[in-house]
């Protein structure tokens, strides 16, 4: 009896649940080109504006990057600059203002930073950048409003992987994050790459590898673990150095053998010792010889094959 009323009475609260949210509203899985749609309209209206790249493989994705270059160079910017004044590096800003509260600004201050974006945010007349440095990360606030005509620019010429400078005061949003309230914003290095996906990350080990730039930028962690190996052969090299020792450089990556591997040249020897092996000669030339004549060349060919420079013991006359 007790199963059965547990079969009876278990549907209801999915009948309540079923009636409170009709099949028209409740969430249903949406396609890609259905998510794009999505937030194209989105974007229109104000809300978050895709940034992410799809659909491009890597070369249209550089012919894009490189004609963006090309429009900065029109518009006088240099998208490979010389060089960016920064006052704060992202770890000394955070430093510096965590006792600003959330929601607060100091915007009579004037503070530059620099780094490679590595996320985008667009809300229409509003986008927030996610910078990193070699210290740690900051964010920019960036508003229509302050940067004027240049806003609409700088998004459109904008990538990720970029490395941006930006110059304003310094504002702490209600969720709790520094920002940068940038007045003046500045591409510095155009980048004609992509970066990993966000999400998934740099998964292949081969790549990280070999490209370890890229694993850097991506994974602080390793950039952790190099620094901190650079720490210590710098601190080796200090104290041998204050105890007298000399450094000296072996060569590697040679492409002639050295060492044990080594081989002597024949081009480097003596003429009469370049051949350690006699010519050889035809039986037709041989048969032409008179018989002195042949004993005399068998003689000077075994000569030859003998090591010269072993011991240079003379040989006795015989009596």
């Amino acid at each position: 009896m007790f199963p059965l009323l547990l079969s009876v009475v278990r549907p209801v609260p999915l009948l309540a649940a079923a009636l409170r949210h009709p099949p028209a509203l409740r969430h249903t899985p949406m396609s890609l080109a259905a998510r794009r749609a999505r937030l194209l309209r989105g974007a229109a209206d104000g809300a978050a504006a895709p940034t992410a790249e799809v659909d491009l493989d890597a070369d249209e994705l550089m012919r894009q990057r490189l004609q963006k270059a090309a429009e900065l160079r029109g518009a006088g910017l240099e998208p490979f600059a010389y060089g960016f004044s920064a006052t704060h590096s992202a770890h000394a800003l955070a430093a510096e203002y965590s006792s600003l509260a959330d929601g607060e600004e100091d915007l009579e201050v004037d503070v530059a930073v620099c780094g490679r974006v590595l996320a985008r945010r667009v809300f229409g007349k509003l986008a927030f950048f996610t910078l990193q440095d070699a210290t740690g990360t900051v964010q920019l606030y960036l508003e229509k409003k302050a940067l004027g005509e240049g806003f609409k620019s700088f998004l459109a010429l904008s990538d990720g992987g970029d490395i941006v400078g930006a110059r304003g005061g310094v504002k702490r949003t209600q969720k709790g994050e520094l920002s940068v309230f940038a007045r003046e914003c500045t591409i510095l290095t155009k980048a004609l790459r992509p970066l990993p996906d966000k999400w998934a990350g740099l998964t292949d080990v081969t790549k990280r590898y070999r490209q370890r730039y890229l694993d850097m930028i991506v994974n602080p962690q390793v950039r952790r673990t190099f620094a901190m190996r650079a720490r210590i052969t710098s601190f080796i090299r200090r104290y041998l150095d204050d105890r007298g020792f000399l450094e000296i450089e072996t060569p590697a990556l040679h492409a002639q053998p050295g060492g044990a591997d080594a081989k002597v040249s024949a081009a480097r020897l003596p003429a009469r010792r370049a051949s350690a092996t006699p010519p050889a000669r035809s039986p037709s030339a041989l048969r032409d010889l008179p018989q002195r004549a042949v004993a005399a060349s068998h003689s000077a060919d075994r000569a030859r094959t003998l090591p010269q420079a072993a011991g240079r013991r003379r040989l006795r006359p015989r009596v």
